[in-house]
């Protein structure tokens, strides 16, 4: 591959930078074309932002964070010495799907985890997951995208929760899914919160700083609990997830013995990513790195929790109906308040009952 620079020229306003960049992502970042990625920059006198965009069918959020790293390791080289320095070893993605590696491999037929997602959509009548909150749209309509971005607590707050998790036997991630399914809870929902959830195939060390799409997808089903055994059993559920991870989408599809139902074109998807403990985490902060991603048609909610150093925040993709809005608005509310109930030890609620 050869690369060439061009000039787009110049913008006197922010709204004509936004236009032009979006034109050159739309044009470039297609997901059959080749290259689906285009590096830019937007240079001002006193600084400049660099951008990639790349498609998400070729890559997903660890990758972005790898490309993060490496384009500011290798910026910070070039800036200080002009020579270009040397990367750590990196595996293919191509090479690991030619040999298997990029994800599960086929279970034999009567493997109870393929029964595990048989029992899991067979419960549900073969549907998805969809969000249970009203979002205004009629069966087979879309709207155009919204996104909400939110902080939801800080690192103080997140160690308190952490630390709650532990104790009940549950990872922060899966404390943060019964917070999520209890909000919901006390906004109409149910007492049990379904959904999907990508987790990652990474595998092998060689692959951790490999770009490409090392995801697959999980079912979930999590209580509307904050006790230590609500928490207890959102691990469990979590941990049970992972492992249904390790069968081929494929394999679970040509499995069922009833057609799957989407009344959605969209699926409802939780998604969590800790960028503490991927490459450069601890910089991305100071970076001012920022991962945004394109408006679509959407007819359902996903919703990315991302921990960092400085606590967690969430983003939340919906349809832009007034219905959908104050759905998610809501939520983002419970979500804070249900998240400092979730921090309180329980000495601490032993106190608040006495008093």
């Amino acid at each position: 591959m050869s690369w060439s620079v061009a000039t787009v020229g110049h913008t006197g306003t922010v709204e004509e930078t936004r236009a032009a960049l979006h034109a050159a992502l739309d044009e470039r970042c297609g997901p059959f074309g080749y290259p689906a990625f285009l590096p830019a920059a937007i240079s001002r006198p006193d600084r400049s932002t660099i951008v990639l965009g790349m498609d998400h069918l070729h890559c997903d959020a660890h990758s972005v964070a790898v490309a993060v790293e490496e384009l500011a390791h290798l910026y910070a080289a070039f800036a200080e010495s002009g020579e270009e320095p040397s990367l750590p070893p990196v595996g293919s993605f191509l090479e690991a799907v030619s040999q298997g590696s990029d994800g599960p491999a086929r279970v034999a037929a009567d493997d109870p985890l393929l029964r595990g997602w048989g029992d899991f959509l067979a419960g549900r009548g073969h549907r998805l997951p969809t969000f249970p909150l009203p979002l205004g749209l009629e069966p087979g309509e879309r709207a155009a995208q919204a996104t909400a971005v939110a902080t939801l607590a800080d690192a103080d707050l997140m160690d308190r929760i952490g630390a709650r998790a532990r104790n009940s036997g549950a990872s922060t991630y899966a404390a943060v899914l019964a917070t999520l399914a209890t909000a919901i809870a006390d906004l109409g929902g149910g007492d049990r919160l379904d959904t999907m959830a990508p987790v990652s195939t990474r595998s092998a060390q060689p692959l951790t700083r490999s770009i490409g799409w090392y995801t697959t997808t999980v079912p979930l089903t999590v209580p509307a609990s904050l006790t230590d055994l609500g928490l207890a059993e959102a691990g469990d559920a979590v941990r049970h997830g992972v492992r249904l991870g390790s069968v081929p989408l494929d394999q679970v599809l040509g499995s069922l013995t009833e057609p799957l139902v989407q009344t959605r074109s969209d699926v409802f998807v939780v998604s969590w990513v800790d960028y503490r403990h991927v490459p450069g985490g601890s910089s991305h902060l100071d970076r001012d790195a920022q991962h945004i991603s394109a408006s679509t048609q959407a007819d359902d909610v996903q919703i990315w929790f991302s921990r960092t150093h400085s606590g967690l925040a969430v983003r939340i993709r919906y349809p832009d109906t007034s219905v959908a809005a104050a759905s998610v608005e809501s939520l983002l509310d419970r979500l804070r308040h249900t998240l400092v109930d979730l921090s309180r030890q329980p000495d601490d609620l032993a106190v608040l009952r006495i008093d």
